[in-house]
Formats: C-alpha cells, sequence, structure tokens
C-alpha cells in the first residue's frame, strides 16, 4: 500500500472527525508537522501509534494501513455470530478445564486413600500411611482450588456471557464436593494416626466398619459446614444482575438462578431441622446408653440393669428411624407450601 494512499485516508478519517491537524496532534502527543506528514504521503506512521490512531479515528489498523475501509463481514448479524461462537468456544474449554479439575482433584484424593490403607495394613506403617495420605488430600485440595481459580478468571462477570451462570454453577458445585469429599477421606484414614509407630492396623471388618463410621461421619460434618458457604459465595455471585441491555433469555435465566438459591436456603435449613435433627438426637441417646451400658460391671445383680439399657438403645435407635415417617411427609408439605408462595411473588420474603 502507497504511503500517499494512506495518508489521504487518514485525512479523511480526520476531516470526517472535524478535527484540525493541531486538534489531531495534540490527541496524538505528535506534532502536527508529523500529522502533515502523514497525510502528503512524505512518511508513514510509526507502527506504535497505529492502536492509538485506529482509536482516535474509530477504524482499525488493519483499515488504516490498506489505506480504506473494509466491509464488514455480514454485518450486525455476522458481529453477532461470531461473538456467539467465540462465547461457545470459551464455555466448552472452560467445562473441560472443570472435567480435567475434577479428575486430577479426585485422582489425588482416591490415591491418599489406597496409598494409605496399603501401606497401614500391608507395610504395617499406619502413621507413614496416614501422613502420606494427608499430602495427597491438601495436594488435591490445593489443586482444585488453583484450576477454580482460573475457571472463574476466564469466565469474568458471569451475566456478561449467555450460558456462563450455568458453567459457574457447576464449578462452585464441583468445588463443594470435592473439598467435601478430601476432608471425608481425611476422616477415613484418621483411624491410621492413633496406631503406634512402625505398627499397623489390622485388615479385618472391625477396622474397615470403623473407618466407615468415621468416613461418614466427616462426610456429614463437612456437608453441614460446606453446604452454607455454598449458598453465601452463590449469592455473592448471583448480586450482581445482568445489565438491563442483556438478552432475555439471561435476564430469565437469573431471575431462575435466585429461585433456585432461595428454594437451596430454605431446602438446608428445614432439612436439617425437620428431618435430620430426630436422627441426631436418637443417634446421641444411643451412644449416651452404650456408655452407661459399657460401664456397668458385669454380674448378675446388674443383669436387668444391662438388659433395660439394651432395650432403650434399641427403642430410640428404632425411634430413630420411624421418625422419617413423620418428619418427611411434614417438610414435603412445607416445600409444597413454599414453593406456591414463590409463584405467587414471595421469592423476596422467602430469602
Amino acid at each position: 500500500m502507497s504511503e500517499n494512499q494512506i495518508g489521504e485516508f487518514l485525512a479523511v478519517l480526520r476531516k470526517s472527525k472535524g478535527y484540525t491537524q493541531q486538534e489531531a496532534a495534540e490527541r496524538l502527543g505528535v506534532s502536527n508537522k508529523t500529522v502533515s506528514s502523514w497525510e502528503t504521503g512524505a512518511s508513514s506512521p510509526d507502527i506504535s501509534l497505529l492502536p492509538v490512531l485506529a482509536e482516535l479515528y474509530e477504524v482499525t489498523c488493519d483499515e488504516i494501513v490498506r489505506g480504506r475501509r473494509l466491509p464488514a463481514e455480514g454485518g450486525a448479524k455476522g458481529g453477532e455470530a461470531k461473538r456467539a461462537r467465540a462465547s461457545k468456544r470459551l464455555l466448552q474449554k472452560q467445562k473441560a478445564n472443570l472435567a480435567v479439575v475434577c479428575l486430577v482433584s479426585g485422582g489425588l484424593i482416591a490415591l491418599g486413600v489406597l496409598l494409605c490403607g496399603l501401606i497401614g495394613y500391608a507395610l504395617l506403617e499406619s502413621l507413614v500411611g496416614f501422613f502420606v495420605g494427608l499430602i495427597c488430600f491438601a495436594a488435591s485440595v490445593t489443586a482444585a482450588e488453583i484450576g477454580a481459580r482460573r475457571i472463574r478468571f476466564s469466565l469474568g462477570d458471569e451475566w456478561t456471557i449467555e450460558g456462563a451462570e450455568a458453567v459457574s454453577e457447576s464449578l462452585e458445585r464441583a468445588r463443594l464436593w470435592l473439598a467435601c469429599a478430601a476432608f471425608a477421606a481425611f476422616a477415613f484414614v484418621l483411624p491410621h494416626a492413633f496406631a503406634p509407630v512402625h505398627t499397623g492396623l489390622t485388615f479385618n471388618l472391625i477396622w474397615i466398619g470403623t473407618e466407615c463410621a468415621f468416613g461418614a461421619a466427616g462426610l456429614g460434618l463437612a456437608l453441614l459446614v460446606a453446604i452454607p458457604a455454598f449458598l453465601r459465595r452463590r449469592a455473592i455471585l448471583l448480586g450482581n444482575a445482568p445489565s438491563d441491555e442483556a438478552p432475555a433469555s439471561m435476564q430469565e435465566a437469573y431471575a431462575q438462578a435466585r429461585r433456585s438459591l432461595s428454594l437451596a436456603r430454605w431446602r438446608y435449613r428445614h432439612v436439617l431441622c425437620i428431618v435430620l435433627t430426630p436422627v441426631f438426637c436418637a443417634a446421641a441417646a444411643v451412644f449416651v446408653l452404650w456408655l452407661c451400658w459399657q460401664n456397668i460391671y458385669v454380674g448378675a445383680e446388674t443383669a436387668s440393669l444391662r438388659d433395660a439399657l439394651s432395650w432403650a438403645m434399641l427403642a430410640a435407635g428404632a425411634l430413630g428411624i420411624l421418625s422419617f415417617a413423620i418428619t418427611v411427609p411434614v417438610y414435603r408439605k412445607k416445600k409444597r407450601a413454599f414453593l406456591k408462595n414463590m409463584g405467587d411473588g414471595g421469592e423476596g420474603q422467602a430469602q
């Protein structure tokens, strides 16, 4: 492209904006003689000034180099289609990245449990196996957090790209379950930490059952803590609503996400209070009765008392199980009323 054609194009652009050579030079940080030499074809703009020129005259660098306006490919619809395809590729890439994060983090958790079991049961070094598993669990949490932050940074504001909200929610759910799985695995291998040095646990149903009980308790405790944290995180992310110029589908997705958050909050509180509280109380009663039963001296004079405690433990456990027959229908009835209230526009009150 000749310098004269570029100069003529720059002159046309400057005049179309209503700038004098002096005004254009001041905005570009050069002298008016430099602007004049560009427009006469005596010299060409430095390559470092092309982006500044393009922004000033609202053209592209390619158009300045070619010395003419380039037709828009497909017009506005073509630009929208390109942006939609680029957004779709971005979301697909982040979904693939999330799958990799889950695979790596979950693999490290499984590896930690496996190595701890092999070292503790086979090599009779339970304490060493526990610390090896602990390293794997820490690496799993670290990898998940780093991967999640990278994906979050790539997504940006989740209400600027249509479909990003679903990926964002999947990301937060993955973080929740990976953290709970890591803590449950830690609780599962915790009995190995109490083994004496250079010894291992015996591979039998007693210790396997103990580990499973520890793991289940760890998972329950992790869920009790992690779910409220997840809901608070979702509330913060949903605090930034899409702009008024956003598509109607994005506005509807935002409203649906708010309704889902309200329902999740309600479900957590009522499941905990209505359904699980009687079970926890029954389990605590069984545990206390079992401690009392253990501390009673075995003898003829205490046989009736031990039998009574045994029947009391059985009754408490049965009541805990049968409580579902009462609490679950109550919970479902309240849930139907809550959903009806949300449908009548009571979402804000429910929050």
